[in-house]
């Protein structure tokens, strides 16, 4: 289950369960911290791995939060891997089997592997003499009042960081250098709040619907926020999932078989119903990595930034994924539509609908966001498919869209538009004016 897991507590949530302590062989590990520093992470783990090749003589194992800052450190440490006769390799969710093996495989040559949490607890690498540990994980969380999930980059937990440090003693005496404080180390939570009470439970929820199960029907270890539970319930309901009772409905049936989160099957489900189940299955794979690459400098050779999405290498988890999504959906054909990826993108995102106005976009729930600048997006009407939610400097950042025409909103959900009369006062004329709108949520679409 977790290899920082509080034995003691599950054991006592459990009815007194037996607690069968199995700590094996550990060597002695030198603990070391850093001051805290303005530099880069790539330089700061630059100079720490140049330090730990030079005191130990194995592999060196970095923590990192996410590919993006792999790359980072990689192309740093370069230098000091060609001057010591290193190898450099990456280990993430986005690579290979192959690429991944060959991080993990038994080397003579001493390799420098720069790691997402995956080699944390799940993968063991014979060898490694040291740890660099940046101190922080990219940690998912969800907003009930946004209803946006995001992986922030976070410290990680005392318990994480000293698992971390116990990579470098799992073969011999090692050294763990901490990018951080100890006074840093000490302030932070012993363990991170398991995600179901921080989670998105709407796939969880749907899975128990399946199940003809309700929350009170189960004993929960720990037990989910009512909020979550909420909003779980109106996301179900918004794309059509559960009925206003909280039973399945004929497309929750469908959608509750696919491997994928409820709005991606929605996607998927909608995809073919519009009479292209093939592009619907692998941008719902594509999405559901949760990692998703558009190519810098490509997106203006396309009409969407859905177009770019899936114009970029496909990965093997997709790959696979995608048939599986395909094997799901192959009694659900329908007929031809024009725009139907598009329209599947409005109904796996109802509440991510939003209206350009100059530089800011106004969304559907009231909030306001600024469109990635890169984007290929230039309808006035939009779909906010991935949403950064910064706690820095500028709120809500679009990152990939997708053009929608308001019509598709009457055509799709006419119960949610609604008409808005309203008397104002027009200074240059000097009159009152009555001002009919029709809305969509929040949002004004004439």
């Amino acid at each position: 289950m977790s290899a920082t897991l509080k034995g003691s507590e599950l054991s006592a949530r459990l009815g007194s369960a037996p607690l069968i302590q199995a700590p094996g062989r550990v060597f002695p590990v030198e603990i070391r911290y850093t001051p805290e520093s303005a530099q880069p992470m790539e330089e700061r783990v630059t100079a720490a791995v140049a330090s730990a090749m030079q005191e130990t003589s194995g592999h060196v194992l970095v923590f990192l939060p996410g590919a993006a800052e792999i790359r980072k450190t990689i192309a740093a440490c370069e230098p000091v891997a060609r001057r010591l006769g290193a190898a450099l390799f990456p280990l993430h969710g986005d690579l290979g089997p192959e690429e991944q093996d060959a991080a993990v495989a038994p080397s003579a040559t001493r390799k420098i592997i720069c790691s997402t949490n995956v080699a944390e607890s799940s993968v063991t690498i014979e060898g490694v003499q040291a740890v660099v540990d940046s101190g922080v994980a990219r940690i998912l969380s969800h907003s009930p009042w946004s209803g946006i999930s995001r992986l922030q980059v976070e410290k990680i937990s005392q318990a994480s960081a000293i698992q971390r440090a116990g990579r470098a003693g799992r073969t011999g005496p090692g050294l763990a250098i901490r990018l951080y404080s100890e006074s840093d180390f000490v302030r932070r939570p012993h363990h991170l709040e398991p995600e179901i009470l921080r989670g998105d439970l709407a796939q969880l929820l749907l899975q128990l619907a399946a199940l003809g199960l309700s929350w009170p029907d189960l004993d929960w270890i720990d037990e989910p926020p009512r909020e979550l539970r909420e909003h779980a319930a109106d996301l179900l309901t918004m794309l059509g999932v559960l009925d206003s009772r909280g039973r399945l409905t004929e497309a929750g049936e469908r959608i509750g078989k696919l491997p994928l989160h409820p709005r991606l099957g929605r996607l998927a489900d909608c995809a073919a119903g519009f009479g292209a189940p093939r592009a619907g299955a692998e941008l719902a794979a594509r999405l559901a990595e949760g990692r998703m690459r558009v190519e810098e400098g490509t997106r203006s050779k396309h009409l969407s930034d859905i177009d770019a999405l899936l114009a970029a290498d496909l990965s093997y988890d997709a790959r696979r994924l995608m048939q599986q999504i395909l094997d799901g959906i192959r009694n659900r054909q329908g007929q031809a539509s024009p725009h139907a990826l598009d329209k599947a993108v409005l109904a796996a995102y109802p509440d991510r609908v939003a209206r350009r106005k100059g530089e800011t976009l106004l969304l559907s729930n009231g909030r306001s966001a600024r469109l990635d600048r890169n984007s290929a997006v230039t309808s006035e009407f939009l779909v906010a498919v991935e949403v950064d939610d910064r706690r820095e400097g500028g709120g809500l950042l679009v990152r990939i869209a997708s053009p929608i025409e308001p019509d598709w909103l009457l055509e799709l959900f006419p119960e949610r538009v609604s008409t808005l009369e309203d008397m104002v006062w027009n200074r240059e004329p000097e009159r009152v004016e009555q001002v009919n709108s029709l809305r969509y949520d929040q949002v004004v679409i004439d």
